[in-house]
């Protein structure tokens, strides 16, 4: 697997539209509408509304810290569109985020696809994810902050390994479409996964040995080693 950092991070950049999250809208539809959906008890789970830091949404101090996380909210919206009750589903693990995003969901506005004044809407759970890295930022990132992203995950998900973290699996998502476009045949694909999985293996260490590195460059470099 060829990759030369000059030309990888356009590649990866040009991978947005397919890969990464958009920023949230300021509107949201639920998945069924109201006259398609069958039960009002039936709860719709809409597409995650994936936040990046800045404001009073995502605070860059927050971010900065390496708090990271998913929570998933369930709402009742009222026939305007308003939500009507907002409650946690599903924490992300953190108080501060869980909080964020209660504030977030009950700023939302719904609409039901039918249109029809006055109906009832279907119960909703919108997951909000509040992620610090975009693609675009991976080539800037450094392995100092990368460690912190690490010792918080370590801390707050130690039943996952660190190779599962969001902004890993965004590197190895991104660095494996940037490399098929060059590679051939289903064996060529395999030994390409094999390379990030490994790499994703070891970018915790590798990190941790080199903080003042840029972390794409250690992956990299990781990912060559393991070819």
């Amino acid at each position: 697997m060829s990759l030369a950092l000059s030309r990888l991070v356009p590649a990866l950049v040009a991978g947005v539209a397919l890969c990464a999250h958009a920023q949230p809208p300021t509107a949201a539809e639920p998945a069924a509408s109201a006259a398609s959906a069958p039960a009002a008890s039936r709860v719709a789970k809409l597409r995650a509304q994936s936040l990046r830091p800045g404001g009073t949404v995502y605070p860059v101090e927050l971010a900065g810290q390496g708090v990271q996380g998913t929570a998933d909210v369930f709402v009742k919206i009222a026939p305007d569109g308003t939500p009507a009750e907002v409650s946690l589903h599903a924490s992300s693990r953190s108080p501060a985020l869980d909080e964020l995003a209660l504030a977030f969901v009950r700023g939302l506005r719904f609409a039901a696809k039918s249109g029809a004044s006055g109906a009832t809407l279907p119960d909703v759970i919108v997951p909000v994810e509040f992620m610090r890295d975009t693609v675009e930022g991976l080539a800037t990132k450094t392995c100092a902050e990368f460690n912190t992203d690490t010792a918080y995950f370590k801390a707050t998900f130690p039943e996952t390994e660190p190779s599962r973290m969001p902004v890993v699996r965004m590197t190895t998502g991104m660095l494996l479409l940037a490399g098929m476009p060059r590679q051939r045949g289903g064996e060529a694909l395999v030994a390409q996964a094999k390379q990030l999985n490994a790499a994703a293996a070891g970018i915790a260490a590798a990190c941790e040995a080199a903080p003042s590195s840029g972390y794409l460059q250690v992956f990299v470099e990781l990912v060559k080693q393991a070819g």
